[in-house]
């Protein structure tokens, strides 16, 4: 089995979520030059960094590329649009199944250097060298080799990998000269890129603060609007949103749904971007009442979802059907969430078996997208229709280590799963499939679902692979594997006259942004 996929933390304040990638390669849009220049300063408070330096190679989830994406360029990167762009490279394309060619644009250095065929292969060389220990290794698990010539940069697949011109973006390119006459801890204090702003200061406890290239810099993702942007780590979303209240910030990320309406009424825009993830209880499938699908799909309609919308995110969650949001490919809008109807799920439960219910374990683990009121609410609602689910609360770590494993002794358990840069199926349907063994995390057995996912996983043509993985999300719903339940969002305040994306990618977040 080959699996890129890194586990992420819960909790990770993303600044925004990515939306969804095209493996095809657009032509190139001209860079237009501005007609003025970049003006005035945004100051933005986000949480803590999952990394704590600029060295690129440590950062493969948008949480830690937020710090880099201003700076630093890779091969492609995704548009507003949700599309892959070509950033460092003009175009790409498939010479067999398992054989990609990039060709390699004209670009520079913020110090004028030229991006050369030697940095690029330079920089892969260094990721994928398992001595250096660098989690962007993990970018490279599919590729088998990798070379070049003149502007072209060929990789050879070990398997077919629909989505890798959307993760060879992540690879951000670094001047491999300068990085090694300077060395990597010398060099990632102040880095050089090939971005669209360029670094004036680090301090992972503090700031980072950003200034814009000048005019002579030609940048794929197009000249920034503003002239400069601080990116100040706050940890505690509430001394974000203080910072905002008070003025010294411009922008508080991630704040708490309990503040939304106060701030609101301040005066303060309130950005509801979605996030990448969903949370739901799996449902055992192989021991117990909830082995019988009856009992799973009486479980779905125990619970009123709208409900848990309000009463636990403040309406900043959307009711979730089969594990994915509307961006990821693979979301069937024929799915609908299953309806709180308390009297079919007693109905459901007799037909079962269970006219008087049964007991059960309940796991859950508290995270900032996870509360015990969640647990408590789900509790309640299930007892209403005879189901009495003993909930036991688990440190994080301890859900962690578990959850990646057959240590899954509770027949209703937590689960929280993220889809990533590729914002496609895979990343969430693989711990369905046969790509675990049950000892390394499987949640399901079904045969159909796993032919669906598996011919989903290798088909090159995006339109044909979005149906596939759509016909296997409607099979993960019919047989109500998992208790589905939101989707949250990441709501986020402005200042009034700061205008920002709503959705869209990290990579063209800072360029985009502006004072009217």
């Amino acid at each position: 089995m080959v699996s890129r996929w890194l586990a992420r933390p819960l909790g990770v304040l993303v600044l925004l979520a990515l939306v969804a990638c095209s493996p095809s390669a657009p032509s190139a849009a001209p860079v237009v030059p501005a007609t003025t220049g970049p003006t005035g300063k945004v100051t933005i408070a986000i949480g803590s960094q999952t990394i704590a330096s600029m060295e690129t190679g440590r950062a493969t989830v948008s949480a830690s590329l937020a710090t880099l994406w201003p700076a630093f360029d890779g091969l492609t990167f995704i548009d507003d649009r949700g599309q892959v762009q070509p950033a460092l490279a003009t175009s790409w394309r498939t010479v067999d199944e398992k054989t990609w060619e990039f060709t390699l644009g004209d670009w520079t250095f913020h110090n004028g250097r030229a991006v050369t065929l030697e940095d690029v292969l330079g920089t892969y060389r260094r990721y994928s060298d398992p001595n250096e220990r660098l989690p962007a290794l993990a970018l490279f698990t599919t590729v088998d080799r990798f070379d070049g010539a003149g502007k072209t940069i060929t990789f050879t697949m070990k398997v077919v990998d629909p989505t890798f011109p959307a993760v060879i973006g992540l690879a951000m390119i670094t001047p491999m000269k300068e990085l090694r006459e300077q060395g990597p801890d010398e060099f990632f204090r102040k880095p050089i890129g090939s971005g669209p702003f360029r670094v004036v200061s680090t301090d992972y406890q503090v700031a980072n603060l950003y200034e814009a290239m000048g005019p002579e810099h030609r940048s794929p993702r197009g000249r920034p609007k503003v002239k400069e942007f601080e990116l100040r780590f706050v940890p505690d979303a509430s001394q974000r949103v203080a910072a905002l209240q008070t003025g010294q910030v411009d922008m508080a990320a991630g704040i708490p749904t309990s503040a939304v309406r106060q701030l609101e009424a301040a005066g303060f825009t309130i950005l509801r971007g979605a996030g990448n993830a969903t949370v739901s209880y799996l449902l055992d499938t192989r021991t117990g009442p909830t082995a019988d699908r009856r009992v799973r799909l009486a479980i779905n309609y125990a619970v009123d979802k709208e409900a848990i919308v309000q009463a636990i995110y403040g309406g900043a969650a959307r009711v979730d059907s089969h594990l994915l949001g509307p961006a990821a490919l693979g979301f069937n809008p024929n799915l609908p969430p299953y309806p709180y109807d308390p009297a079919r799920a007693k109905q459901l439960l007799a037909e079962a078996g269970y006219p008087n219910g049964f007991t059960v374990a309940m796991t859950h683990a508290t995270t900032g997208t996870t509360p015990k009121d969640l647990a408590e609410l789900v509790q309640g609602q299930l007892r209403d229709v005879g189901i009495v689910a003993n909930v036991q609360i688990r440190e994080l770590a301890l859900w962690t280590a578990e959850n990646n494993n057959d240590q899954k002794n509770a027949a209703i358990w937590m689960q929280v799963l993220n889809w990533d840069q590729t914002f496609e199926a895979q990343s969430v349907y693989r711990w369905f499939s046969s790509d675990f063994t049950w000892e390394r995390g499987r949640r399901w057995d079904d045969p159909e679902f796993d032919r669906l996912y598996q011919q989903a996983k290798t088909t090159l043509d995006r339109e044909q692979r979005a149906r596939l993985y759509q016909q296997a999300a409607a099979r993960l719903y019919a047989e109500a594997v998992s208790l589905f339940l939101v989707q949250p969002f990441t709501p986020s305040a402005v200042k009034k006259g700061l205008v920002l994306p709503v959705s869209g990618s990290d990579a063209r977040y800072y360029v985009e942004m502006r004072w009217e």
